[in-house]
């Protein structure tokens, strides 16, 4: 929508954010792995890409107070005891599950902050 200054195209992608919000534990503060397509939860973990995805279309969407609850609830996922690290999965009940993350979430992560760094500078 941005490249093509399609203003459809931008509406649309405000109202799949909006229910995207949906998705949003107001208990925990963090995007939840999956929802129906009647909008209930199918999935109540919560991983650490969807925390990324969220603060993404926050910031492209110049929602900055989505982005600040995104950014707030990822920084839960950084916040461990290896400096660098991150954990991944989140149980519906909270806390976070005890096992090696994976490499991939990395690509997220500096996927999300290049959107953020854009958002910043615009």
């Amino acid at each position: 929508a941005r490249l093509a200054g399609e203003p459809r195209a931008q509406a649309a992608a405000g109202r799949l954010f909006e229910s995207g919000l949906r998705g949003v534990d107001p208990g925990r503060g963090v995007a939840i792995n999956a929802l129906n397509d009647d909008m209930s939860v199918r999935d109540p973990q919560a991983r650490l890409w969807p925390q990324t995805e969220w603060l993404k279309a926050s910031a492209i969407l110049g929602r900055r107070d989505q982005a600040l609850l995104a950014a707030t609830a990822l920084r839960r996922y950084l916040d461990t005891p290896a400096v660098g690290a991150w954990r991944d999965k989140m149980r519906a009940e909270g806390g976070f599950v005890a096992e090696p993350a994976p490499a991939s979430s990395f690509y997220h992560i500096m996927a999300a902050w290049l959107e953020l760094a854009d958002a910043a500078a615009a």
